[in-house]
């Protein structure tokens, strides 16, 4: 199991059909980061649910919010990504889930 932290590397994410119905990327143009998908889902959540004071980031004080994966998201495929699965999940700073 490995922790996820967000680092400065940029990964690409995927454009592609979820679906397999279309080939290649559907407007690479606006595919994002891997860094900009996670924080979007986690800080920027936060701060639209006006929780951004409480949890969002782990930062002394705030909730204790995470998941463990079985892999590092940043040594993937972004194809692989949806094959990941969570180990752990943390809330308020107590495990709630462990597979």
């Amino acid at each position: 199991m490995q922790l996820i932290a967000a680092g400065e590397e940029e990964v690409g994410s995927s454009t592609a059909d979820p679906s397999g119905n279309t080939r290649g990327a559907l407007w690479p143009e606006q595919a994002i980061s891997l860094i900009q998908a996670l924080r979007i889902f986690a800080l920027d959540g936060a701060v639209a649910q006006r929780r951004g004071a409480q949890c969002g980031s782990l930062v002394i004080g705030k909730s204790a919010d995470l998941i463990v994966l079985n892999r590092n998201l940043f040594d993937i495929a972004s194809s692989d990504i949806a094959d990941t699965i969570v180990e752990i999940t943390m809330f308020n700073g107590r495990e709630v889930f462990r597979n």
